[in-house]
């Protein structure tokens, strides 16, 4: 059971922060805030509290306008992702057979491929855009870690001894899964989860700084800092405040993860 201790709320709270500008943003921008109020790369000034970007735009607009993608896209990836690894460790954990052997090693030969790689790879293929194929590719990423991990912490509990007797008074095998094996793998489950969302958001992040996927992706946290990159001696703003944004979700679901990994050891 996680308690929400002060240290927990200590550590998500720039997360929940950067994600809720990102989410409530577009809510409260219209087009005339993201319209040019000037000249490119004006420092701070009246009604431009963190100056302008490289068409002249306002930051601070743009900064609430643009954090929706790589909150959301990663977020959804993830959750696939979570999903189908889980659900194949479950059942390749339980059931030691040839066919789990073989979804282990096509595990292994995707691990060795740099997921940026596989992702740009994808995207040209389909000509350089589409927001479905990339929740798709990003979210397939993860799978082989995650089945890994939930299958090796499913063969750690199938021979304890309430699963034992489980099977011995006649479970079905998805009965038991979901109620006795599931509710003691799904802490480190959702740790690991953590990490694999951390992964998302920077492959997602990096093909936007590429300038790859489409609109949905220049219009972005990631792409504001490759757009203004280069105004940054004369408003480092423009690529401060997102990556900032950036930065904050990173280090605090790294953190949260890193904390329900302790906990889901401890209560082993």
């Amino acid at each position: 059971m996680v308690r929400l201790t002060p240290g927990w709320l200590l550590v998500a709270a720039p997360g929940v922060v950067a994600a809720t500008v990102a989410l409530a943003g577009p809510l409260v921008v219209d087009d005339a805030a993201t319209a040019s109020r000037g000249r490119p790369f004006l420092p701070p000034g009246p009604g431009i509290p963190l100056g302008t970007d490289h068409l002249g735009r306002d930051v601070w607009s743009m900064v609430l306008d643009s954090g929706l993608t790589l909150i959301v896209l990663p977020l959804v990836a993830t959750v696939i992702g979570t999903l189908i690894g889980a659900s194949l460790g479950l059942l390749t954990g339980w059931r030691h057979g040839a066919l789990g052997a073989l979804a282990v090693r096509a595990s292994e030969l995707l691990l060795v491929v740099p997921p940026l790689l596989i992702t740009v790879l994808a995207l040209n293929a389909a000509s350089g855009s589409g927001t479905a194929v990339l929740i798709v590719v990003v979210a397939l990423l993860g799978v082989p870690s995650t089945m890994r991990f939930t299958r090796a912490a499913t063969s750690a509990v199938v021979h304890r001894g309430y699963v034992e007797h489980a099977v011995a008074i006649g479970e079905r095998t998805p009965t038991l899964l979901v109620r006795e094996v599931l509710p003691t793998v799904a802490a480190p489950v959702l740790a690991d989860a953590g990490l694999r969302l951390v992964g998302a958001i920077y492959v997602i992040a990096s093909v936007s700084f590429l300038g790859l996927g489409g609109s949905a992706l220049g219009h972005s946290w990631a792409g504001m800092v490759a757009d203004n990159v280069v105004g940054v001696p004369l408003n480092p703003w423009a690529v401060v405040a997102p990556a900032v944004g950036i930065v904050a979700v990173v280090v605090s679901v790294n953190l949260v993860a890193d904390r329900l990994a302790d906990t889901a050891r401890r209560s082993v």
